[in-house]
């Protein structure tokens, strides 16, 4: 985070894509929305599906604010700046007829009367904790091998999975295995490998699965869904649907000429069909030969329309 949006805020809860922070105002409720994506400094850095997400929050706080203060705000303020600091954060305030720059704008106004306290700060915390609506909700968020942390973490939910592993190639996940699924040659195509992301309680959202999927193989109007692999803490509990829900909700929103998904299952692996059958897809009658040395001998295709 802009080290100018550090000192200015404070720090209240993350959430489905933003840190959510308070500015330090004596006078104002004015919340600040902090976007998790690395280099952003526009609205249109954000792909489509983020940019949705970020409305969500934004229709969120402001409900928020209109809901707990009394009296209730004249107008609630919303904006994208960014001539100062130019990392894309977005502004959510509360505004009162008799607040110190009513009707004009805050920034570049009379300075605050009072001084800010943190105990607002909790007093917002307690009120989110009660009413926060990401709890066990899921998102998607793309993974590169030149961020560190990405590669962990797609290494750690490998690992996590050694089922997957045992039934498909016969052996554990290794400990590059993370590496091998980044710089793995695929077929032509936009390739994107995605985290699962997990919020299952307020301040935390976790990894808990890898996604790899390919835009426009084998045509145009296809992606082809390589893996959606959670760990296995997290398997049998709804979360795969709900995983490929998002995935299917990121492909239309991004890719518009996409309108079938593709998947391929290794026949040792095929009990994994019945999951994907109760979500829509259905067996094309094509078969693939899967690479030899490994446990399976072919993949079963199946496709579903979007």
């Amino acid at each position: 985070m802009d080290e100018r949006l550090k000192r200015d805020t404070i720090f209240i809860c993350k959430l489905k894509l933003s840190s959510l922070c308070l500015m330090k105002d004596g006078d104002l409720d004015w919340f600040v929305l902090v976007p998790d994506k690395e280099g952003a400094s526009d609205w249109n850095d954000l792909s489509l599906y983020d940019q949705s997400v970020l409305n969500e929050e934004i229709s969120y706080l402001c409900g928020l604010l209109k809901a707990h203060l009394s009296p209730a705000p004249e107008k609630i303020n919303v904006a994208n700046l960014g001539n100062i600091v130019k990392q894309l954060h977005v502004h959510v305030l509360a505004r009162f007829a008799n607040d110190r720059a009513w009707p004009g704008p805050v920034w570049g106004g009379p300075k605050e009367k009072n001084i800010f306290k943190e105990e607002r700060a909790d007093f917002w915390r307690q009120i989110i904790s009660k009413s926060f609506p990401f709890n066990n909700s899921l998102f998607l968020m793309p993974a590169t091998v030149d961020r560190t942390e990405d590669v962990q973490d797609v290494q750690l939910v490998l690992k996590r999975s050694p089922q997957y592993f045992l039934k498909v190639n016969g052996k554990l996940p290794s400990d590059d295995e993370a590496i091998k699924l980044f710089t793995e040659e695929t077929p032509l195509g936009e390739r994107v490998i995605m985290l699962v992301k997990h919020i299952h309680h307020l301040q935390e959202n976790n990894s808990i699965g890898v996604v790899d999927v390919i835009r426009g193989y084998p045509t145009s109007g296809h992606a082809m869904l390589g893996l959606l692999l959670l760990n296995e803490k997290y398997q049998r509990q709804g979360l795969g649907a709900k995983s490929y829900r998002e995935i299917e909700k990121t492909v239309i929103l991004n890719w518009p000429e996409v309108v079938v998904m593709r998947i391929g299952v290794v026949d040792s692996n095929i009990d994994v069909i019945t999951f994907w059958v109760k979500i829509g897809f259905r067996k094309t009658g094509e078969k693939k030969p899967y690479p030899e040395g490994h446990l399976g001998r072919e993949v079963i295709i199946l496709e579903k329309n979007i």
